[in-house]
């Protein structure tokens, strides 16, 4: 079974959605791992929230498209991300897919 390195972050209620993110994913994974969740001012956009990042490692076995658009792109929906032009707007969760078993 892979396992797969999520990167998580947010600046709207951070603590709250990043929590809320992780309940989530033990929902429908096996977390094997969580760092340490480090706060970091935003590049560039100084006027929002500083983020809440950190990253999660779990193992399995679905596809990694099917991971990323049927699971974790509907954890950001429930938990009320809204995606926009403005790629470095504030979010309440962001959830990346940093490597997938040997892929990246």
């Amino acid at each position: 079974m892979p396992e797969v390195l999520l990167g998580l972050g947010s600046n709207i209620e951070a603590e709250r959605n990043s929590l809320l993110a992780l309940e989530e994913l033990r929902k429908s994974f096996q977390v094997k791992g969580i760092s340490r969740f480090y706060r970091s001012a935003p590049i560039g956009f100084s006027s929002q929230p500083d983020f809440l990042n950190g990253s999660v490692l779990l193992a399995t076995g679905i596809p990694l498209k099917k991971l990323k658009f049927q699971y974790l792109r509907e954890i950001e929906k429930k938990l009320g991300r809204k995606r926009s032009s403005n790629k470095n707007a504030p979010r309440t969760i962001d959830i990346d897919i940093l490597l997938y078993g040997s892929e990246e």
